[in-house]
């Protein structure tokens, strides 16, 4: 071999040496480091992300209107107890309509809302609409202002129905539907 080859082939041997040696020193270096590297970590779980409800409903203090034998004069009681039974606080109006026909123009209620321990003790507040044919009930809101409920809390809308003395013979036998509707919405002002 010629002794520039020797040469070449010595420098290669030297330089692949070196490089075997700086790579084993860097991965001991690497090794060293991070085997001594401790961690932690915690948990925090059971988290819960959900939406509240809006929940007007029927108490067990409601007593329905069901009554076909009226005869002219005769007056009869109902109440309804409107309950929040939802998460937020909430503000509800009520209305009424029927189902219409001939006594629909003739018979009248009077809805209200009750101040005191309990209906049959309370006559209707007095005023030119407080008694209404169900006919008409349409023109006018039941509880002319938004009412405010919390969660949990109650109010009790006070019924009656009557069959003036001067209804027409015309009105035997009929009936009619009354539907007391409450709705309700997200009270955001009582937050």
């Amino acid at each position: 071999m010629s002794r520039e080859r020797r040469a070449v082939s010595s420098l290669a041997v030297l330089a692949l040496f070196a490089a075997a040696t700086g790579f084993l020193a860097w991965s001991w270096a690497t090794v060293q480091t991070s085997s001594a590297n401790f961690g932690d970590q915690e948990v925090f779980d059971r988290n819960h992300l959900g939406a509240g409800t809006i929940d007007i409903a029927l108490g067990s203090d409601t007593v329905k209107f069901d009554v076909v034998d009226l005869a002219p004069g005769d007056v009869r009681a109902g109440r309804l107890e409107l309950t929040n039974q939802g998460t937020f606080p909430l503000r509800y109006t009520v209305s009424a309509s029927s189902t219409g026909g001939p006594l629909a123009d003739v018979i009248e209620v009077a809805l209200w809302l009750r101040t005191g321990a309990n209906c049959a003790q309370q006559v209707p507040p007095a005023g030119a609409d407080t008694w209404r044919r169900p006919g008409r009930l349409a023109t006018a809101p039941i509880i002319p202002t938004a009412r405010s409920l919390a969660p949990g809390e109650s109010d009790v809308v006070c019924m009656l129905g009557r069959l003036p003395l001067s209804a027409s013979s015309s009105v035997q036998g009929q009936q009619l539907e009354l539907r007391v509707v409450a709705s309700a919405e997200h009270d955001l002002e009582a937050m």
